[in-house]
Formats: C-alpha cells, sequence, structure tokens
C-alpha cells in the first residue's frame, strides 16, 4: 500500500509498533554520495502481517505530505540499510554472515529501474521519476532474499559488524577528503569481501590505493587554514599482527633486521640485504613457508598455526577469525581453491582489518571533542586533517595505534614527508 491518507499512515503505525520490519531507503540521486543525497522513498514490510507498505518523501508521485517519521524508531528490531534507525540490523551484514559477500542488486532491480539506469543515469534524482510501483517491487525482491536470513544477527561477530564496523567506517566516510577545488570527496567502504577486508571506490575512484607516483594525491588538502594532512602508516603490520595471534614476541625495533640477521647468519644487514630480507619474509608469509625456513623460531610458530586453523576449517566446516570471532563457512569457499596458505592469508585480512576497526574507535572517540579530524583508512595507514592548534594530539594518535607506526605530515597528500613526532613537546 502507499501511505497516501491519514487511515493508511494510523495502520502502518499500528502494525510497526508491535512487528520486527525491513525498511529499505530508496535515495533520490543514484550518483550521488549518501552525505548529500535524500530519501525519496521508504519501503516498510512488517514481518508479523507480510504487509507492505510505501512512503513516498521525496518522490514525484508524492500527494500527501508525512511530516513525522520518529515512529519509525521503536523497541523492535528493523532491518534496514540506514544507520539512523534505532535497533538497526544491517540488511548487507545479515546477507554477508550467510555468504560471504554482498547481494548483487542488479540483479533484483526491475526492467524499469534497468531502463532508467542505462539511459537516463545522467538525471539529477532519476530515482524521483521511476514509478513507486516499480520501486515497490525491487524492493520486495530485496525483502525475499533477506527474510529468510533475518536470524543471522545472533552469529558471533554480528554485533561488531553491525554496531561497531559499520559505524565508524561511515564516520570516516562522513568526514571527507577536502580539495583544492574546495570541495569535499567523500570515500564508500565496502567490506563484504570473504575476508571483511573494505574495499573503498565512489564515482570511479579507488581511494584505497590512490596513485602516489602521479598528480592523483595532490588535491586533497587540509579543510582548515595553515591545517596539515598526517599519516600514520605501521611498520610491518601484517608480521606484528601474526606475532599477536601466534603468542609470539618480536622485538620493537625493525622486524626486517630482525628476521634479517637469520637469513643471512650476521648481525649487521647492509642495505642491499635489509632490502633483501623484506622481500624474502613477504615471499614466505604469503607464498608458504619453505622447510628451510623452520629452524627460524617465528616461522616455525607461523607454520604450527596455519596448520592448525587449516585442521579446525576441515573438522568444523569454518574457521573463526581471532578477533571478531566471525565465522568463515567452508561452503562460502567452494568456488574457490582453498589451501592452507590461502585460508592464512584470508585469516591475516580478517585481523587487519578487526584490529584497524578497535584503532578506530578509540581514534574517533579520542577525537570527539577535537577540531582534527580522521580522514582516510587504507589498511596499514590512518590518514588525518590536522587543525594547526592540535599538533599535540599525534603522540596520543600514535599510542592509540597500539603498533609501532611511522608519521608523514605536509600541506598536501601528495607532498607528506616523514616526520618525527617524538620531537613534540
Amino acid at each position: 500500500m502507499i501511505v497516501d491518507n491519514d487511515q493508511i499512515l494510523r495502520e502502518l503505525k499500528a502494525q510497526y509498533k508491535d512487528s520486527e520490519s525491513i525498511v529499505i531507503p530508496i535515495y533520490s540521486d543514484v550518483n550521488k554520495h549518501r552525505v548529500y543525497n535524500r530519501v525519496s522513498l521508504l519501503y516498510i514490510y512488517i514481518i508479523n502481517t507480510q504487509n507492505e507498505y510505501i512512503i513516498p518523501i521525496n518522490h514525484s508521485d508524492k500527494i500527501y505530505d508525512i511530516n513525522d517519521l520518529q515512529f519509525i524508531n521503536n523497541d523492535k528490531l528493523t532491518y534496514t540499510y540506514s544507520s539512523g534507525i534505532k535497533n538497526a540490523i544491517n540488511i548487507d551484514a545479515v546477507y554477508y554472515f550467510s555468504t560471504s559477500t554482498s547481494i548483487d542488486l542488479q540483479s533484483l532491480q526491475t526492467t524499469a529501474h534497468n531502463y532508467f539506469y542505462n539511459r537516463s543515469w545522467r538525471l539529477n534524482n532519476l530515482n524521483d521519476i521511476i514509478p513507486l510501483l516499480k520501486h515497490k517491487e525491487y524492493c520486495s525482491n530485496i525483502k525475499d532474499v533477506i527474510l529468510p536470513l533475518i536470524h543471522l544477527h545472533t552469529e558471533p561477530g554480528f554485533k561488531e559488524y553491525n554496531t561497531l564496523l559499520l559505524p565508524q567506517l561511515k564516520q570516516i566516510e562522513a568526514a571527507g577528503l577536502y580539495t583544492t577545488n574546495n570541495t569535499f570527496e567523500h570515500t564508500k567502504y565496502n567490506p563484504w569481501s570473504i575476508t571483511g577486508r573494505p574495499s573503498n571506490a565512489f564515482n570511479g575512484i579507488n581511494y584505497a590505493a590512490l596513485n602516489k607516483d602521479d598528480a592523483t594525491r595532490e588535491r586533497f588538502i587540509s579543510r582548515f587554514d595553515d591545517g596539515k594532512l598526517v599519516e600514520f602508516d605501521y611498520d610491518a603490520y601484517h608480521l606484528r599482527l601474526i606475532a599477536d595471534i601466534i603468542d609470539y614476541e618480536l622485538p620493537s625495533t625493525s622486524i626486517h633486521a630482525y628476521l634479517g640477521k637469520y637469513y643471512f647468519d650476521k648481525q649487521m644487514l647492509t642495505e642491499d640485504e635489509y632490502s633483501e630480507s623484506k622481500s624474502i619474509t613477504f615471499k614466505i608469509l604469503y607464498g608458504g613457508i619453505p622447510d628451510e625456513f623452520e629452524n627460524i623460531p617465528f616461522f616455525k610458530h607461523v607454520k604450527e598455526y596455519i596448520f592448525n586453523i587449516w585442521d579446525i576449517y576441515k573438522r568444523k566446516g569454518y574457521v573463526e577469525t581471532p578477533i571478531f570471532k566471525r565465522k568463515i563457512y567452508r561452503d562460502n569457499l567452494k568456488s574457490r581453491d582453498i589451501k592452507p596458505q590461502t585460508l592464512f592469508n584470508y585469516i591475516i585480512q580478517a585481523v587487519e582489518t578487526e584490529q584497524n576497526i578497535n584503532v578506530i574507535q578509540d581514534v574517533h572517540t579520542y577525537l570527539d571533542n577535537k577540531q582534527s579530524k580522521l580522514i582516510l583508512y587504507t589498511y596499514d595507514a590512518l590518514l588525518f586533517d590536522v587543525h594547526p592548534s592540535e599538533g599535540d594530539i599525534l603522540k596520543d594518535i600514535a599510542k592509540l595505534m597500539r603498533f609501532p607506526v611511522k608519521c608523514k605530515t605536509g600541506r598536501n597528500y601528495k607532498s607528506i614527508k616523514a616526520y618525527d613526532f617524538k620531537l613534540l613537546p
């Protein structure tokens, strides 16, 4: 039913307050970031009664003004894409915890959607002119996919994704990257991969892998007069994460120098040997540990861990990620050539993400009463826009990142140079 009069609205409210629901917002513009977008309509499916409602908000077919949508925030669980609804359970997360992938929304679109998106994609607020009943059909298709899976919000790790990971990523997106055009660019994180490692692309720009060699990064500057961009980059991050999960104590100094002493059987390495040590280590970690390196204590423990999780994976049909305890199911990996080393690599990327999200939460809490902002997260690095009066936050942020980091700073993202924040008072 389309909510176009008081009676239908009263019926909706009465059913909504007594039932869990699926609420799908359709945004007006298919090209705009959610930060600048508006809601064209809301689709609501009442689980108890199986009734479907469409509330036009900015749609061209709207004939009835609804000034109060606060009834949507109640004590019942709501399965939705919107993070602004109380007791929200993210639809993407529900599907992901069943399949380890994302919903193929394009396959659920109607022929009308495909027609408008292919022919008129340049138009502003395109969803406002697609017929309401076609939007209802599309949303109903999503509902049919998600309804059998809603119990999965009780799975281990789901709460961390739903109430921690997603809000933290959205907060970074909302902060935006300020540019030399005096405008903001907003990123869009997508954590729905086998490992949970988020991609980050919007409008054809891959913000997780901005080119360092050309002028791509020059346009990103501080939003503050005399402000600076500051990047904290982890040193040998995966090695330290691995050591953490296998409970192996690595030195706080260079890990590559530490392992290089075993490779070259000497205490002091040349620059070439140090570079070669890094190359050897990464080949071992991501390609498999040859027998000749098992005499190195660190790799001996790593190999034991790899085959321990492989044994669990085969016996139980899943393996849990070490921090959030999310289950990676064997059934979801049937189409992939999974070997012990492959599974280990998936686990390490999952640990990286889960550790980063915990750090990002601490950082956001710390910055809550400050002007400086976290504006970009790229796997082993965090980029900040630092207000000129808050340079003293750098030491504190370094501590919050838990492992050794390198610091770079500059006026734009291209020109950031190494900076010794230890010199701060």
